[in-house]
């Protein structure tokens, strides 16, 4: 039986778990601290991605770490562990998107290094069209 709501609970267990693993159950500055550097690597995301496509193409809800993007190539999706994001489209054809979770293992080096990449593949895709 679980409460209404939680479905099996398990993840609310396992967030427990780590918080008290991490001794953050007691004092919540550090946890503060993680969760502003991810908003802030998020934001450095957005406005970098928002230089190599435009604001029109980047998706990013307020208060959100998912940050959405346009599919570069199959190669970088997998290499990069992308989530696969479908838009509906107001044409005919829906808009393919890749998307982002901007955790703490989520750095500005990793952030760069991947937009790079992103920006030799985005190029490559653009000439295709």
């Amino acid at each position: 039986m679980t409460p209404s709501g939680s479905r099996s609970g398990f993840n609310v267990l396992s967030f427990h778990n780590t918080l008290c693993g991490l001794y953050m159950h007691t004092n919540a500055r550090r946890l503060k601290q993680i969760v502003a550097q991810c908003y802030r690597n998020a934001n450095y995301f957005v406005e970098c991605m928002t230089n190599l496509v435009g604001r029109d193409l980047v998706i990013h809800p307020q208060n959100s770490l998912t940050i959405c993007f346009p599919r570069p190539s199959s190669d970088i999706m997998a290499r990069y562990s992308l989530m696969p994001v479908t838009m509906p489209s107001d044409h005919d054809k829906n808009v393919l998107y890749a998307g982002v979770c901007i955790l703490i293992n989520v750095d500005r080096d990793r952030i760069d290094k991947f937009l790079a990449e992103f920006a030799v593949d985005y190029a490559k895709n653009e000439e295709a069209i």
